[in-house]
């Protein structure tokens, strides 16, 4: 087993920036039978068992809301197992054993000079408990070849995974949403990707969301439909105003001011909603909507909607189904999305 800790140490790096290279497969076995083949590495096949060991459930029947961390915590597992058969895979090629390649691939890394051994303890001091220099002199050295030894096999995996054929035929789960009453904010004609929210914009984390979601429909400005869905917390005196507002504005194409200005708003009631309405230009059409409580039906099945899918606390968005519950950086939406059109190539 030596050598097999700097590998180890290692994977929990790779994080999911190697699957650019993957090609995803569907139709292939994603559920919970030990057999079931999740992904091919140059054509041999690695099973859920392998993967997953017994007794793990199918990533599309987990409970628990957040497809998307489930999903994203699946993959990093088997994107191990995958990087561990392609090192399994080039040791036999070279007539070796994994662990006797992994330390000849680590072996020409030399111990740094003193002068780089100082600079690193002085930039992080905090690690090494107090001790002065020359008592943490022999960890620091340590810790600065640990570090150089995970960048070459970090080197070496993203090489062979350049050149493998892998495939992956792991699934998130993907939740049913109905589309009849929703707010189509953005719809493009040729959609690859779905974005459904769930979102109250009087809470902070919905502002921060909705400003996420712009950021993401300027960076793809084609193949991404944004739809909107009306949410508030039970017993909410202003919920179904703000609601039917919401609505009101999207059928003039002014959600995202509408949603603007009510996240900046201590109390917007119906009367501060119309008046915003003419103040901005929105037209008669916008104010008689707002009186008739044109989408008060809506607003209710929407709220019907997010019982049935668990949610009770927002915001959450949908990508093509894979549910994301609060707000995460700009990159995990990207990531998804990202994924989902190469799935859809």
């Amino acid at each position: 087993m030596k050598g097999r800790w700097k590998y180890a140490l290692f994977l929990s790096l790779i994080g999911t920036s190697l699957f650019i290279w993957t090609t995803y497969v569907h139709g292939g076995g994603s559920g919970s039978n030990p057999r079931d083949v999740v992904a091919k590495v140059n054509g041999i096949p690695i099973t859920w068992e392998e993967a997953f060991g017994e007794g793990t459930s199918d990533i599309t029947d987990l409970g628990g809301a957040n497809s998307a961390d489930l999903y994203n915590d699946r993959l990093g597992r088997l994107e191990q197992v995958i990087a561990d058969k392609l090192i399994e895979i080039e040791a036999a090629a070279k007539k070796k054993g994994k662990d006797e390649y992994l330390n000849e691939v680590v072996s020409q890394i030399k111990p740094p000079p003193d002068g780089v051994i100082r600079r690193f303890y002085e930039l992080n001091k905090g690690m090494f408990a107090g001790q002065d220099f020359e008592s943490a002199r022999e960890q620091v050295k340590n810790v600065i070849m640990g570090i150089e030894r995970k960048a070459a096999i970090d080197t070496l995996v993203r090489r062979l995974w350049r050149v493998a054929d892998i495939d992956i035929f792991l699934e998130p789960k993907r939740f049913p949403l109905d589309l009849k009453y929703s707010m189509a904010v953005r719809k493009v004609r040729d959609t690859r990707v779905t974005l459904v929210g769930f979102i109250d914009p009087r809470s902070s984390d919905g502002k921060e969301l909705l400003h996420t979601i712009k950021r993401l429909l300027d960076a793809y400005p084609v193949y991404v439909t944004f739809i909107a869905k009306a949410f508030y917390s039970g017993g909410d005196a202003m919920g179904a105003d703000v609601g039917n507002a919401l609505y009101c504005a999207s059928e003039v194409g002014s959600y995202f001011d509408m949603a603007e200005w009510i996240s900046g708003v201590d109390a917007p009631s119906s009367e501060r909603l119309e008046a915003y309405g003419m103040e901005k230009g929105f037209g008669d059409g916008f104010t008689k909507c707002l009186k008739k409580g044109a989408h008060n039906d809506a607003v209710l099945k929407n709220l019907d909607e997010a019982k049935r899918l668990g949610i009770t606390n927002g915001p959450v968005l949908f990508i093509n189904g894979i549910m994301v519950q609060g707000v995460r950086p700009f990159s995990f939406y990207s990531h998804i999305i990202d994924d989902e059109f190469r799935r859809s190539m």
